[in-house]
C-alpha cells in the first residue's frame, strides 16, 4: 500500500474514521486525517480517538467538508493517492428526527469538487463509507444489487450519497467504491452503543438491560473493517468505475448468543445480561445481515470467524482495564508521596559573617561579578 503520496481520511474523530486512519498509518502509509473543528476543542471519547491516531503517526488537517473551495485547495496542496470519505452527519442517526437537510449538506456538498480535483491530481480513487441502513428493513440477506428503499432518514441520506458517487464516477471516469458497513464494534466506540455499554457493565460486574435475545445482527469487529478498507483501496485499480460492497460478517448472530459469549470471554457472569427489556426501534427488522459473496469474489476479503474476533476484542478490553488500573495505582502512589512529611537529614548553617558579606556585596551592586564573586 505504501506510496509517497498520502491517503486522506475524513471524519477522523469518529469511531470508524479514527480506526481506519490509525490502521493505514500502522501499515506504513502516510495518512492525513481531517477534522471539522480545532483539535483542542475535542473532549471525551473523540479526543481519545484523535490521540490514538496521533500515536499511530497520523497527521491532521482542519477541514470543513461543506466548504468546496477549501476541499479543492487541500487536495491540490497534498496531491493524495486516495481519498477515504468517512465524514458525515450522524447525530441522532437512528431516529426519525434525524436532520436530513444537514445530512445532505454534509454528505453531498463537496463531492463534485472532490472527484474533479482528485482526478486532476492523478489520484487512484475514492473509498466512501456507506451503511447497512441503505437497505430496507427485511429479515433476508442484504445484497448489493438489491433495489431497496431505506426506512430511516439517515439511510436515505447515505443512499443519496452512494447514488451521487456512482454518477460522479461515470461523469469523470474516476474509480469509486462504497463500503456498506453493518454493525461494527471495537475499542473507542460511543459509550451508548450496544457492545460498548454491555462490555463496560460486565467489567464492573453490574446488570445490563438489552433487547430481545433472538433478535440478530451482523456484527463485525472494527479490525476486520479496517482490513476490508485496505483491500478496497487496492480494488480501485480494478477496471470498474463504481462498485458497492457489504462489509459485514455475512451472518445474523442472535443477541443472546453474541452477548453470552462476550461475557464468557470477559470472565463475567452472563446472568448479568437481562434480555427483552429494551424494545426495538420502530421499523427495525428483528434480523439483518449482509451477503459477503461479492466482496469475497472480487476483492478477496473475508472477516475472521466471529468468535475469534470477539475473543480478541475482549482481550483488548481486559488489557485496557488493567492499564487503567495500573495508571490509577501510580497516581495514588504519587499522591501518597506528595503527602509524606519532609525529613531533613542536614541543617543549613548561615552565620553573621555570611550575612554581612551578602549585605556588603549587595550595597556595592556587584551581584554577579566583583571581588566577592572571585573569592567565592
Amino acid at each position: 500500500m505504501s506510496t509517497d503520496r498520502p491517503v486522506i481520511v475524513t471524519g477522523s474523530s469518529s469511531f470508524l474514521g479514527s480506526h481506519i486512519a490509525s490502521y493505514f498509518a500502522e501499515k506504513g502509509q502516510c495518512v492525513v486525517a481531517t477534522h471539522s473543528r480545532p483539535l483542542g476543542s475535542y473532549s471525551g471519547i473523540e479526543a481519545e480517538r484523535l490521540a490514538r491516531a496521533a500515536e499511530a503517526g497520523v497527521q491532521f488537517e482542519l477541514l470543513d467538508m461543506t466548504d468546496a473551495p477549501a476541499v479543492g485547495a487541500l487536495i491540490h496542496r497534498l496531491e493524495p493517492a486516495w481519498w477515504v470519505s468517512h465524514a458525515g452527519w450522524a447525530q441522532n442517526y437512528t431516529s426519525d428526527n434525524y436532520d436530513l437537510v444537514r445530512g445532505h449538506v454534509t454528505h453531498l456538498t463537496s463531492y463534485d469538487t472532490v472527484v474533479r480535483c482528485l482526478k486532476e491530481c492523478g489520484a487512484a480513487g475514492v473509498l466512501s463509507t456507506g451503511s447497512s441502513m441503505e437497505y430496507s428493513p427485511a429479515s433476508i440477506e442484504c445484497r448489493e444489487d438489491d433495489h431497496a428503499w431505506p426506512a430511516s432518514p439517515y439511510g436515505l441520506s447515505k443512499l443519496c450519497k452512494t447514488i451521487r458517487l456512482q454518477q460522479l464516477a461515470q461523469q469523470h471516469e474516476f474509480p469509486i467504491r462504497v463500503a456498506r458497513v453493518f454493525t461494527p464494534y471495537g475499542l473507542h466506540d460511543m459509550p451508548e452503543k450496544l457492545m460498548a455499554t454491555v462490555g463496560a457493565a460486565l467489567l464492573r460486574g453490574e446488570p445490563i438491560s438489552v433487547g430481545a435475545e433472538d433478535s440478530a445482527r451482523d456484527f463485525i469487529w472494527v479490525r476486520d473493517v479496517c482490513r476490508a478498507y485496505l483491500s478496497l483501496l487496492h480494488d480501485l485499480s480494478r477496471p470498474s468505475l463504481f462498485d458497492a460492497f457489504n462489509v459485514s460478517g455475512g451472518q445474523a448472530i442472535p443477541l443472546g448468543t453474541m452477548l453470552r459469549r462476550f461475557a464468557e470471554e470477559l470472565g463475567a457472569d452472563p446472568a448479568l445480561i437481562h434480555f427483552g427489556e429494551h424494545p426495538a426501534r420502530p421499523g427495525e427488522a428483528s434480523v439483518q445481515f449482509g451477503s459477503v459473496e461479492k466482496i469475497r469474489a472480487l476483492v478477496g476479503w473475508r472477516p475472521e470467524p466471529w468468535k475469534e474476533s470477539l475473543a480478541q476484542h475482549a482481550a483488548q478490553l481486559l488489557a485496557t482495564r488493567e492499564g487503567e488500573r495500573a495508571r490509577e495505582g501510580e497516581r495514588a502512589r504519587e499522591g501518597e508521596r506528595a503527602r509524606l512529611p519532609l525529613v531533613r537529614l542536614s541543617r543549613s548553617s548561615v552565620n553573621g559573617d555570611d550575612v554581612s558579606r551578602i549585605a556588603s556585596t549587595a550595597r556595592r551592586g556587584f551581584l554577579g561579578m566583583g571581588t566577592e564573586t572571585d573569592a567565592f
